[in-house]
C-alpha cells in the first residue's frame, strides 16, 4: 500500500463514494455528479464569505476591462490631485470669517477694563467712605449733655468722707472710652455700674457694722437722688400763688422729717418769701436736674434724748437745664445753666442728711412706697458737710 499525501487523501474521500470495504464494491446509489457543500443557516454577523458575494465586478467588454470576463478585478476609481488649497478671506467690519481666530490687538496697545467693573469699584469706595464718616461722627460726644462726675474726696477716721465741692465743671481732656465715670465727691471705690458701693467701701464706712445690707445703701442713694431732683427743678406753670407757695416749689417736702418739714418752711428760700417766686413767675423759667450723680459719703450711730439713731450722708452731684425768657430780646433761652467765667455748664452739689426709719414702721402710705430713709436736713453747695439737726425735733 503506498503512502498519498494528505490533500490526494482529502480529494479522493470527498469524491469517492463509500463502498463495501469488504467487497470492493461501489456502493448501490451513485453519487451525484456535482456535489453540493452542505447549506448552514445565515448569519447576522458580516463575514468574509458575505463580503465575497457583493464583489463589484465590471460588465464585459466596458473600456476598464479589455481583456472581458477572465481579466482579474481592478479599482473602480483612482487616486486623484491633490485638494486645492483655499484662500482664506479676512473678517470685514464687526463679523469674522467662520472658523477665522479673533485677532490680537497690536502689542503697543494695552486693552482697557470694561466700564460695568469701574462704576461697581467706585459705588464701593464711596459706600466705605460714607460709612467711615458715619462711625466717627456718632464716635464724637456731645459736649452739651456729657456726663461728668465729681472729684473724689478723702476718708476720714470717722467713717466719713470731706466735701470738696466745686462749682464749675472742668473740660474733659481724655478719651470718653478711657476710663468709667467715677462718682466725683464723695463715693469711696463706687462701682462703675451705677456708682454701686462696693463691699469694702460700706465696710469701711461701718455699714455693714450696723447690721445695713447693700440693699440698704441703693435706697439711701434712691432717696437723695429723688430729693435732689424735686427740691432743685421747678416750672413757672405750676408755682401756687404769691400768697400760698405750692405745686413745683413744695415737690421735695414729702421725703422730709417732721422736723425738717419744719426748718422747710422757716428757712427754704422757696418759701420764706416771693424774692424766688417772682423770678420764675417773671422769667417764666422751667428749671430740670439733669445727670444726677448720688453717692454715700458718710455713716454715723447717735444717741439723741437716750436713743440711738442712724444717719447717712449722701452727696448728689448735679447740672441744671434752664428754658427761660431773655429780658433783653423777649424770647426763649434755652441750654444748661453756664458758668459766667469758664462758659462751661456749672456742677453743682447738694449733701443731704438722711435719717433711718425702718421701712416696716413708715406704714403703707410711706414716702416713695417706705424707702427705709428719710431727710433730716440738705444744703447746696456747702464746703464741709453739714451736721445733724435736731430743733425742733429731728
Amino acid at each position: 500500500m503506498q503512502n498519498m499525501p494528505p490533500d490526494q487523501a482529502l480529494n479522493q474521500a470527498d469524491f469517492t463514494a463509500p463502498g463495501n470495504a469488504a467487497s470492493g464494491s461501489p456502493s448501490s446509489k451513485p453519487a451525484p455528479a456535482n456535489p453540493q457543500p452542505p447549506t448552514s443557516p445565515p448569519s447576522f454577523f458580516y463575514t468574509q464569505d458575505q463580503e465575497d458575494e457583493f464583489e463589484f465586478s465590471l460588465p464585459p467588454g466596458s473600456q476598464d476591462d479589455p481583456q472581458g470576463p477572465g481579466a482579474p478585478f481592478m479599482l473602480p476609481f483612482e487616486s486623484s490631485a491633490g485638494m486645492p488649497t483655499l484662500t482664506q478671506v479676512p473678517a470685514q467690519g464687526s463679523q469674522r470669517g467662520m472658523g477665522t481666530p479673533p485677532t490680537a490687538p497690536p502689542p503697543g496697545r494695552k486693552s482697557r477694563p470694561p466700564i460695568r467693573l469701574l462704576l461697581i469699584v467706585g459705588v464701593v469706595l464711596t459706600a466705605t467712605v460714607f460709612a467711615s464718616l458715619l462711625v466717627f461722627a456718632q464716635l464724637v460726644p456731645s459736649p452739651r449733655f456729657a456726663h461728668t462726675s465729681p472729684a473724689p474726696v478723702s476718708t476720714t477716721a470717722s467713717h466719713s468722707l470731706a466735701l470738696t465741692a466745686s462749682p464749675t465743671r472742668k473740660t474733659q481732656t481724655k478719651a470718653p472710652a478711657a476710663s468709667h465715670p467715677q462718682p466725683a465727691t464723695p463715693g469711696t471705690e463706687a462701682s462703675p455700674s451705677g456708682n454701686i458701693p462696693s463691699a469694702q467701701a460700706l465696710s469701711q464706712l461701718g455699714w455693714t457694722q450696723a447690721g445695713l445690707s447693700e440693699g440698704d445703701a441703693i435706697e439711701a442713694l434712691r432717696t437723695g437722688e429723688t430729693f435732689t431732683d424735686r427740691e432743685m427743678s421747678y416750672d413757672y406753670r405750676n408755682i401756687g400763688t404769691p400768697a400760698q407757695h405750692g405745686g413745683t416749689l413744695i415737690a421735695a417736702t414729702f421725703l422730709l422729717t417732721s422736723g425738717g418739714l419744719v426748718r422747710f418752711t422757716h428757712n427754704d428760700v422757696r418759701m420764706i418769701n416771693n424774692v424766688l417766686y417772682d423770678k420764675i413767675s417773671t422769667g417764666k423759667i422751667i428749671q430740670q436736674v439733669v445727670n444726677a450723680t448720688p453717692s454715700l459719703v458718710r455713716f454715723q450711730t447717735e444717741q439723741i434724748q437716750g436713743k440711738f439713731h442712724q444717719f447717712a450722708w449722701v452727696n448728689v452731684a448735679f447740672e441744671l437745664f434752664q428754658s427761660k425768657i431773655d429780658p433783653a430780646s423777649g424770647k426763649r433761652q434755652e441750654g444748661m445753666e453756664q458758668n459766667p467765667t469758664t462758659g462751661q455748664p456749672m456742677l453743682h452739689h447738694l449733701v443731704i442728711v438722711l435719717l433711718r426709719v425702718p421701712p416696716q414702721t413708715q406704714g403703707t402710705n410711706a414716702p416713695m412706697g417706705g424707702t427705709g430713709w428719710l431727710v433730716n436736713t440738705y444744703e447746696l453747695d456747702p464746703g464741709t458737710l453739714p451736721a445733724v439737726v435736731t430743733d425742733p425735733s429731728l
